[in-house]
């Protein structure tokens, strides 16, 4: 009898972390990630193989990052190397504020959407674009044009600064 019963608490225990699994619900492996930098911003295409024919593609803005997720309507054969091809590809884009917690996002997406795949294989492509122009800034520069004396700061006209260049000082004559 006491031989039962050390058998029955890790069967036991199995079943239920078998059950807490699956109703945790299946994860797809076949995530990636991309982030997009402000010095370097990112396109990423996803493209049929071998014909690099492009089924998606999105223009990453700077400090984003994109997040795909595929997953196949199908389950993988045992011992099937490259896995089934996707039938749909999940997106999400989340802002430069997002949080990363232990590898998971603690905010919603900016933007998500679902696209359906051909159900053949793809690859996904990664460019860089030419960062974008920073916006034109106005900086009021003093004017150079000003003679400062102790009684304050006195215009000074081209003709005198000219005059005053060409004629020598008074303290500099020997």
């Amino acid at each position: 009898m006491l031989t039962c019963s050390r058998f029955r608490t890790p069967a036991a225990l199995i079943l239920i972390v078998g059950g807490l699994v699956l109703a945790a619900g299946c994860r797809s492996n076949d995530e990636h990630t991309y982030k997009s930098h402000v010095y370097r911003p990112t396109t990423v295409t996803v493209v049929k193989t071998p014909s690099q024919e492009p089924i998606w593609s999105y223009d990453v803005p700077g400090g984003y990052v994109m997040a795909l997720d595929f997953d196949s309507d199908t389950r993988p054969q045992r011992n099937y190397v490259g896995g089934p091809n996707p039938t749909q590809m999940n997106w999400a884009l989340y802002g430069p504020e997002t949080g990363d917690v232990w590898g998971v996002r603690t905010e919603s997406p900016v933007a998500t959407d679902v696209v359906a795949m051909p159900g053949t294989t793809v690859a996904i492509l990664v460019t860089y674009r030419e960062p974008d122009a920073p916006a034109a800034t106005t900086v009021e520069m003093p004017p150079t044009d000003v003679e400062v004396s102790d009684q304050g700061v006195t215009p000074v006209t081209p003709e005198e600064a000219a005059r005053e260049t060409a004629e020598p000082d008074e303290n500099t004559k020997q």
